[in-house]
């Protein structure tokens, strides 16, 4: 009997669109051993594995990372976990299977098992961040303007208290957009056609033969001479490369037409 944990299947693309939003490093810190740490680790190419740890050495590895100069954003959902995320500079919880004491310890919880929640978060976060400065800005910006306009006689104290009062609603007006979603003034995109989505079945089909080979391929390594060994794993390497790859990127370029469009429908014109 072989128990072991199963790398959800989103987590590759997350880590990508993790990258792309700006995260300059990718750490896993995890209680298992070693071996099964780094093999993850190189499946889903992050930056550093940590190993073996307790949870007082979660947060070790937390203040170590800050050490460097940058934020740090620890996700996690276990018990264990719930120290290195109030050590962070950003926690964020796993709530919908985590234990309570990780999303308590946290700074953000997120409801649903799905990591790509994740990237959504961020976006969120920043834009709310955007939409605050600029109200920060916008404010201090009317209010010299109103100040410097009265000290030169152009506004009467009345006139000067009715300025402002408009500066605050519109400052408050402005920071309500946060709770809303982006505004978008595209037009809906098109449904997938019939022929898309049998020209995707069939790319999937194709494909059988080459995830059969995986497992196939690691039924065989066992068996094999080293030399051999490599060139079965150099011979997998290139289908992956040339087959599997650019299908996965096509697959996320659909997913993120699906997810626009869906927001597109969800938004409004202000």
């Amino acid at each position: 009997m072989l128990l072991a944990d199963q790398i959800r299947p989103e987590a590759g693309c997350v880590l990508r669109h993790l990258r792309e939003t700006g995260i300059a490093r990718i750490v896993l810190v995890t209680g298992d051993r070693a071996d099964l740490a780094a093999g993850v680790g190189a499946f889903l190419g992050v930056d550093d594995v940590i190993s073996e740890m307790k949870p007082e050495d979660k947060t070790s590895a937390v203040e170590k990372e800050r050490a460097r100069g940058r934020p740090v954003l620890m996700i996690g959902d276990g018990v264990n976990d719930a120290p290195a995320l109030a050590a962070a500079d950003v926690g964020i919880a796993m709530g919908a299977r985590g234990a309570a004491a990780s999303s308590e310890a946290a700074d953000v919880v997120i409801l649903v098992d799905r990591l790509d929640r994740l990237v959504d978060a961020l976006h969120i976060a920043r834009r709310s961040r955007r939409i605050a400065v600029q109200s920060v800005y916008v404010g201090i910006g009317l209010s010299v303007a109103g100040m410097i306009a009265a000290a030169f006689g152009y506004l009467t104290p009345v006139e000067g208290a009715l300025f402002q009062e408009a500066i605050d609603v519109a400052v408050v007006l402005n920071a309500l957009r946060a709770l809303g979603p982006p505004v978008s003034f595209a037009m809906t995109s098109p449904r997938l056609s019939n022929e898309d989505l049998q020209r995707l079945e069939a790319e999937h089909k194709a494909l059988a033969d080459l995830v059969d080979d995986i497992g196939m391929t690691a039924d065989r390594l066992k068996r094999l001479p080293l030399e051999e060994a490599m060139d079965e794993l150099e011979r997998l390497d290139r289908g992956l490369r040339d087959r599997l790859l650019p299908h996965e990127k096509k697959d996320e370029q659909v997913y993120a037409q699906l997810r626009q469009k869906k927001r597109r429908r969800t938004s409004w014109p202000e």
